[in-house]
């Protein structure tokens, strides 16, 4: 995205908002924002890893005891 930004500024796009997400790779967007290596990126949408589900458990994203729901049966 931030190449993909680049490129069109060049071009004469004038881009406001520059965003990317998802679940599993939230955590190193972060850090990566954090130590400035993609500037152009000023907004995350992280998904589902804000209330945590199975399916990010299961990709080892998101432990089971830290969703946010617990259905039972």
């Amino acid at each position: 995205m931030s190449e993909t930004a680049r490129l069109l500024r060049k071009n004469g796009f004038a881009l406001e908002t520059v965003a990317v997400g998802a679940s599993p790779t939230f955590k190193y967007m972060c850090q990566y924002l954090k130590e400035g290596k993609f500037p152009e990126i000023n907004e995350i949408h992280p998904g589902a890893i804000l209330i945590g589900d199975v399916s990010l458990v299961k990709e080892n994203c998101f432990a089971l005891e830290s969703c946010a729901l617990t259905v039972a049966d």
